[in-house]
C-alpha cells in the first residue's frame, strides 16, 4: 500500500468523502505539482493535512466542492464561484452549444445576458462573438462583483448593469437575449438538493406563480428591447413547456421551440420577434 492510500485510508474514516473528491482537495492544498499522488512521500501528504481537514469538513457539510475550490470550468472559460452566485450547470453549457449554433450565420452585434449571476453565459457569448458589445444584467450586486472578476479572469471585455430583469437595458436594441432566471417554485423549492438549498443563492433559484412570474414579465418587456428577428433563448424548468407555451403564444413571439437536456426533459426553450 502506497503512502498515499494509507493517508486517505486513516484521514477519510473521519469524513466519508467520495475518493476522488478527496483527492482534488488533496492536489488543491499540496504545494507538489505533481498530479499523481501514489508518487507522494508520507512526509508530503503529511505537510497537507493541516490545511486539507477543514476542507473536508466542508464538503463532508454538503457544501459543494467547486464552492470550496472557488473556481468552475464553463465552455472553456475559468469562473470564479462563491455562495453569491449559482455554480453553472452541464446543462447550461448544453444551452451554450445550442446558442451558438443556433446564430450562425447570424447578424449579432448586440448580446444581453439577463439574470447573469457568475457571468458563464454572456462570458461566454463574448468569448464566441468577439465582435459583439455583450451586456450582462442581474438584480445582485454582490453576483455582478464575481461577474466583474470573472471578466478580468477571462480577458473579456463586457459592460455590466444591476437592475430588475430588463430595465437598465431599456432604450438598447438586442439581436440576441439570454436568460437563465429563477425558474423553481416555491413548492419545489422544499424539495431541491439540501447542496443545493443550504449554500447556493435562493435569490437566483426561486420565483412565484409557480416559478414562472419572471417569464412572465420579460414577456412585457421584451418587445422594449427587441427588433425584427431577434432572437431569445431561455433555460427553464422541466414542468414548464405548457405554460410558457401559453405566454409566448402570441404577437409579436414567433418559431417557438422547446429542446430536452441530456435526461430527455424539457429544459431549454427558443423564440424570434416578428
Amino acid at each position: 500500500m502506497t503512502p498515499y492510500e494509507h493517508f486517505f485510508r486513516d484521514i477519510n474514516s473521519s469524513f466519508g468523502v467520495a475518493k476522488r473528491d478527496f483527492a482534488t482537495l488533496l492536489k488543491y492544498v499540496s504545494t507538489n505539482p505533481d498530479p499523481f499522488l501514489q508518487t507522494f512521500s508520507a512526509n508530503e501528504l503529511l505537510s497537507c493535512k493541516d490545511r486539507l481537514l477543514p476542507l473536508l469538513a466542508r464538503l463532508k457539510s454538503g457544501e459543494p466542492l467547486d464552492y470550496i475550490l472557488g473556481v468552475k470550468d464553463f465552455y472553456g472559460l475559468k469562473l470564479k464561484v462563491n455562495r453569491d452566485v449559482l455554480i453553472p450547470r452541464q446543462e447550461t453549457e448544453l444551452l451554450m452549444h445550442e446558442i451558438i449554433q443556433k446564430c450562425q450565420g447570424r447578424e449579432i452585434n448586440n448580446i444581453f445576458d439577463i439574470c447573469c449571476g457568475s457571468g458563464a453565459m454572456g462570458l461566454s457569448l463574448k468569448k464566441n462573438f468577439p465582435k459583439a458589445n455583450v451586456s450582462l444584467s442581474d438584480i445582485s450586486e454582490k453576483a455582478l462583483a464575481v461577474a466583474k472578476e470573472n471578466a478580468k479572469i477571462n480577458d473579456l471585455d463586457v459592460t455590466f448593469c444591476q437592475g430588475d430583469l430588463l430595465k437598465p437595458l431599456v432604450g438598447k436594441k438586442a439581436d440576441l437575449i439570454v436568460c437563465n432566471p429563477p425558474y423553481i417554485s416555491i413548492d419545489e423549492y422544499d424539495e431541491v438538493e439540501s447542496s443545493v438549498k443550504n449554500f447556493e443563492p435562493a435569490i437566483a433559484l426561486v420565483a412565484e406563480d409557480n416559478g414562472l412570474a419572471l417569464y412572465k414579465r420579460m414577456a412585457e418587456m421584451l418587445p422594449e428591447v427587441c427588433h425584427s428577428k431577434t432572437f431569445v433563448a431561455f433555460e427553464i424548468g422541466y414542468k414548464q413547456k405548457r405554460p410558457l407555451e401559453k405566454i409566448f403564444l402570441k404577437h409579436p413571439f414567433s418559431n417557438l421551440e422547446f429542446k430536452t437536456d441530456l435526461s430527455g426533459l424539457d429544459r431549454f426553450f427558443f423564440l424570434e420577434i416578428e
